[in-house]
């Protein structure tokens, strides 16, 4: 037999629930024991079967209680950290932080390089495992106390990555609203620019005559410059803003790229997203 000490009884109820609705779910291929709830504090599991317990049941349980950890305890520590280790008040910037935080530990945020390899489903579930061991007591508050500080500084690492994933993002809108109120209060340099977003980046006025890269270096205002430590031909956004053009004509195969949602921040309306094979190049490029 096995003892699950709560010291909630939400915690207990919520978890009681769980093991009973899988012990049911599975009861058909094999699965066995009795549960008990005492108290709304105590559940126990009654399973003779050393072999079963250990292949069966206690992979089972460590599963529910990583999945349970973190739907219900990760948010507020990252929340904790972000407020009592790097002192933001604002609760707007703790949600905005603690969401960068767990993208980042869901792996659903793509930063480029990253030394960020930590996989906290698999060592939560390990501590969980090695310490549901058959015939034995375990505490759950007492576990999260003492068993997770690897977890735990885990955790202080990726908020570390999502504040300066939170700045970066600050510095992008305002930067974004800059260029847009250029484009706003500056008189129009060009009537249309066509961008073809092919292989390479390519410009052309509005009667399709290439624009080649002295011309767009000729316009360029240093001040605008978006794409830091690119060349010319690399750039989209600052010699487009520096041409001030009253439409954009965009061809490309991908709309769903960074490049093109910065473009449709700065111009929006301005802009015209057109596929790529519509695009007519001139008989003298």
């Amino acid at each position: 037999m096995i003892s699950i000490h709560f010291e909630k009884e939400q915690d207990c109820l919520v978890f009681f629930s769980a093991i009973v609705k899988y012990m049911s779910l599975y009861h058909s291929v094999g699965f066995h024991g009795d549960v008990q709830c005492q108290d709304n504090q105590l559940i126990t599991i009654d399973c003779a079967d050393h072999i079963h317990y250990n292949e069966s049941l206690r992979p089972l349980l460590a599963s529910l209680f990583v999945h349970y950890l973190i739907a219900t305890k990760e948010e507020s520590w990252l929340r904790d950290i972000v407020r009592d280790m790097f002192y933001f008040e604002e609760e707007e910037e703790q949600q905005q932080i603690v969401s960068i935080a767990r993208s980042l530990l869901d792996n659903k945020r793509n930063i480029g390089r990253t030394n960020l390899h930590f996989q906290r489903e698999d060592f939560i579930y390990r501590a969980f495992l090695e310490s549901l061991e058959h015939d034995s007591a375990f505490y759950y508050e007492a576990f999260l106390t003492f068993r997770l500080r690897e977890y735990f500084e885990q955790l202080v690492v990726y908020v570390e990555k999502a504040i300066d994933e939170y700045y970066l993002e600050q510095e992008y809108q305002t930067l974004v609203e800059q260029l847009r109120n250029f484009i706003l209060k500056t008189k129009e340099r060009s009537e249309a620019i066509h961008v073809v977003y092919g292989e390479e980046v390519r410009f052309y006025d509005k009667t399709y005559r290439h624009m080649k890269r002295e011309e767009l270096l000729f316009y360029l205002e240093e001040e605008l410059v978006f794409e830091k430590g690119l060349r010319i031909e690399e750039m989209v956004i600052s010699p487009l803003v520096s041409l001030v053009p009253g439409k954009v004509y965009m061809y490309a195969n991908d709309f769903d790229i960074g490049v093109i949602h910065t473009m449709q921040a700065i111009f929006q309306e301005r802009l015209t997203l057109l596929p790529l094979a519509s695009f007519r190049y001139a008989e003298i490029d």
